[in-house]
């Protein structure tokens, strides 16, 4: 015996469906199907190959492709009627002379690949690329159908290709290329909301560095971002293709041969519920053909695919399919047109009642609304959104700043709706036959406009003759979900319609699956800001779902707890980046020293502090003070003199004229040339705690201070001291943390105004005044900030989002969240010091 030496059976689409229909039953071996038995069987192949597309990227399907660009254009419509240029492969030269304006014949480098009939460009010298066709090639000369519009010079740029591509399924990866050295950057993915957010869209910045994929009907969108700057880069992107029609009997399927078998056994499954298959043989076929489908798509190997356009089944063969399958009429027969209508009226609920089942991706769409100055409330009726997913404000110079939703509640409750000013927020109501756009605050005036991204209504099905409006993938579904809500009229058997049941639940969840669209990864930089962190958290605890924005009270609701976690966190140990030196100055005879904005002491953070001198005498009465330096000093300031009379009289600078400062009160006695003066900015806001102090002794002009270690008392020790007025130098301090001012308590009573008192004390962290504020964080705390919010809202919440709730996940969320806290305050520690003082710890620290 000997082998056959060939290995290319790839059998017709006859033997796929006479051995599908021998499978079942339907006819025996050797027979053949009548003509629209055949056809029928077909067209449930077409389904079966198109629902197939969306079961995973096949490697044989996967191709590259190359979109030219124009300076300016960001928008570019991919598809045999693309009005763009798109092609699998191109040829590339250069102009070899300059062509002028009206000129229709270029002379090239080399004219290898270039073929009448070939689509070409040219690269003009004004940036842009004119398209025209190639009417003949002679040597290195081409002549165009049409004439160059302007000068192309020698060395421009030219390309040209036989056949435009079909649409992509999907987008893959997609890089930058110049055309001129073959040099290829990877663009980065974006989904429809990082691309919609952008401003300056249309802006030519180019060589573009982001994309955004939209497989609309008909034909895709690729959206670059910047615009092109000029028409010498190139897109080459990698994509799904998608599967070829079976045409007719003669037509094989678009498959490598190991998948034969599979399809051959899934076509047996598909049709078996047309002809009442016994539900023993129905169950093996089912279990087999699932198997030998597992198997291959492990496998999966590359194979050679052309491009064709996409399949799409008219809408009579959809009805007629599903009135077999769940036996409104035979097999072999054809349905009335009683029927159709029927089944028609059917297909057009399930389209309207799948509108509530998500965004669909091929459904999502821009629009835009001009506004009016004080209009605060706009009617958008054709076509009337279903939902807004996104709104923008586009300023007249293209700037376009996104705006935060609202719920009805957040906008009823808003007081003033046409005060004027620039649109922040927007609130959409989906009334019955229009919509209802609400701005606040109304727009004052109208030069800019809004941009929203919306999801449009799925169409109808009005005549047999109408497209559907979905693309080939959803054909399957369509049609298995049409033939199980037509059982119940036509009094399938219970046992077919429970196996419809399953097998529409199973194409519409892989469909749904399919119809997501890929995460963009465009982050925020560090630190990132409020909204965005506010929005991961809401995200993250379910309050909302992966691609949507949160609403305005869903972001003041958790703006009011992060405020309060901020706060909560004071107490989980003293911040490094939260400790401040502070200093107090001091008075004769006096104990306790209020410290906070409001009182009438004085202390304040040490790095806004300054020590200077008087340059001459100030009598007593005088409204002014010259300084030996002033720097630093402005009005506003505060100002200690320190007097003959051995205190320090403190006030505000009015005015500041070189070293001669202004005061706002006389001083009371006089303060003789040479004494101390001393000024702070901004008064020391409540410390939280004081762990360490020290005494700065002030020395005399010219010569160093010096700073002496104090001792730390507990409320019980100073309460306990017999005598608290007894004058000394200070040596010891309590630091009672009251609300409003916190309260130094020092001992013995200062005796002169020699000294002030330094201390390194914990600020309170800065709380969130606004949605613009800025974290009194360090970068390194912000995830920490993100998950343990998302932590701290979650019971509030319970992941709304996701019916049920899910309290493993809040296990794992609030895990992650304490694992980061450990993992910042781990890193948030100073180094210790070896050195320790009187009563005192490391590094100052008491215990």
């Amino acid at each position: 015996m000997t082998t056959s030496g060939t290995a290319g059976w790839n059998p017709g689409t006859v033997s796929i469906v006479n051995g599908a229909l021998r499978l079942i039953g339907a006819i025996a071996s050797g027979e053949t199907p009548p003509d629209n038995e055949f056809q029928d069987a077909l067209d449930a192949l077409n389904g079966l190959i198109k629902a197939w597309q969306v079961s995973g990227v096949h490697v044989w399907t996967q191709t590259e492709a190359t979109v030219f660009l124009q300076p300016g254009q960001a928008r570019y419509v991919i598809g045999v009627a693309g009005t763009d240029h798109a092609s699998e492969t191109y040829a590339a030269t250069r102009s070899s002379a300059s062509a002028a304006a009206g000129a229709a014949v270029l002379s090239v480098v080399s004219a290898a690949g270039l073929s009448v009939g070939d689509t070409i460009g040219v690269a003009l010298d004004s940036g842009a690329v004119f398209w025209s066709a190639i009417a003949s090639v002679a040597g290195s000369s081409v002549t165009l159908t049409g004439a160059l519009p302007s000068q192309a010079s020698a060395g421009a740029q030219v390309v040209a290709y036989a056949a435009p591509f079909a649409r992509p399924l999907r987008v893959i990866g997609a890089r930058a290329v110049t055309l001129a050295t073959g040099v290829e950057t990877p663009l980065i993915p974006m989904s429809r909301l990082d691309y919609a957010n952008l401003s300056g869209k249309t802006v030519p910045n180019g060589p573009p560095a982001q994309y955004f994929y939209d497989p609309q009907l008909g034909s895709g969108v690729l959206s670059l971002f910047p615009a092109p700057s000029n028409g010498l880069t190139a897109v080459t992107f990698t994509c799904q293709r998608p599967l070829q029609d079976v045409a007719n009997a003669a037509n094989t399927a678009d498959v490598p041969q190991e998948w034969v078998s599979a399809l051959r056994f899934a076509l047996a499954v598909e049709l078996a519920p047309e002809y009442d298959c016994p539900a023993p043989r129905f169950e093996m076929l089912k279990a087999m053909a699932a198997e030998k489908f597992a198997g291959v798509q492990k496998w999966d190997v590359e194979g050679e695919g052309t491009t064709s356009s996409a399949f799409a089944q008219p809408v009579y063969q959809i009805i007629a399919g599903a009135l077999r399958l769940c036996g409104g009429c035979a097999p072999q027969n054809l349905p009335t047109w009683g029927q159709v209508e029927n089944a028609r009226y059917s297909l057009n609920a399930v389209i309207q009642g799948w509108q509530a089942n998500g965004i669909h991706v091929w459904t999502q769409t821009e629009m835009t609304q001009a506004l009016t100055v004080g209009q605060a409330q706009y009617t958008v009726a054709s076509p009337r959104p279903l939902r807004v997913v996104g709104m923008r404000l586009v300023s007249a110079s293209g700037t376009e700043t996104p705006l935060i939703p609202m719920s009805r509640l957040d906008y009823a409750n808003l007081s003033g709706k046409t005060v004027q000013g620039v649109p922040v927020q927007f609130f959409y109501d989906p009334q019955v036959d229009s919509g209802i756009i609400s701005l606040y605050p109304a727009p004052a005036d109208a030069t800019a406009t809004v941009h929203f991204t919306a999801q449009r209504q799925l169409l109808g099905v009005q005549t047999l003759n109408d497209d559907l409006d979905f693309p080939p993938e959803w054909l399957d579904a369509l049609r298995l979900t049409l033939a199980w809500r037509l059982s119940a009229e036509y009094g399938t058997p219970p046992e077919i319609a429970q196996a419809l049941k399953v097998q529409a639940d199973e194409a519409l969840a892989v469909v749904q699956r399919w119809d997501v669209e890929a995460q963009g990864t465009t982050t925020y930089p560090f630190g990132q800001p409020l909204y965005q962190m506010i929005a991961g958290a809401l995200r993250l605890c379910g309050a909302v779902g992966p691609q949507d924005v949160p609403r305005l009270g869903l972001v003041e609701n958790a703006f009011t707890a992060l405020n309060a976690m901020v706060q909560a966190w004071q107490a989980s140990g003293i911040h490094v980046w939260a400790e401040e030196d502070v200093t107090v100055f001091l008075q004769p005879g006096q104990i306790r020293y209020l410290l906070g904005g409001a009182t009438a002491d004085n202390a304040a953070a040490t790095a806004g502090t300054g020590l200077t001198w008087l340059a001459a005498t100030a009598v007593a009465g005088a409204s002014g003070v010259t300084l030996a330096d002033a720097a630093g000093i402005a009005a506003g300031s505060m100002l200690g003199v320190w007097l003959d009379a051995g205190t320090v009289f403190w006030t505000s600078v009015t005015a500041v004229a070189g070293a001669v400062l202004s005061l706002a009160a006389p001083l009371p006695s006089q303060a003789s040339g040479g004494a101390m003066a001393a000024s702070y900015a901004a008064a020391l806001v409540r410390p939280l705690r004081m762990p360490a102090g020290r005494r700065l002794v002030l020395a005399a002009q010219g010569a160093q201070p010096i700073e002496v270690p104090l001792v730390p008392m507990s409320r019980i020790d100073y309460a306990n001291l017999p005598n608290k007025a007894t004058p000394g130098t200070v040596t010891q301090f309590f630091y009672d943390p009251q609300l409003g001012s916190g309260v130094l308590n020092v001992w013995p009573a200062p005796s002169d105004a020699r000294c002030a008192l330094r201390f390194t004390a914990q600020r309170p962290l800065t709380t969130f005044a606004g949605l613009e504020s800025a974290p009194d964080f360090p970068d390194e705390w912000l995830a920490a900030l993100r998950w343990n919010l998302a932590a701290e809202l979650w019971p509030e919440y319970n992941g709304s989002a996701r019916p049920g709730g899910n309290p493993g996940q809040y296990a794992l969320l609030k895990q992650e969240a304490a694992a980061k806290l450990l993992m910042a305050q781990g890193w948030d520690r100073e180094p210790q010091s070896v050195l320790f003082g009187a009563g005192m710890g490391p590094a100052g620290r008491s215990g």
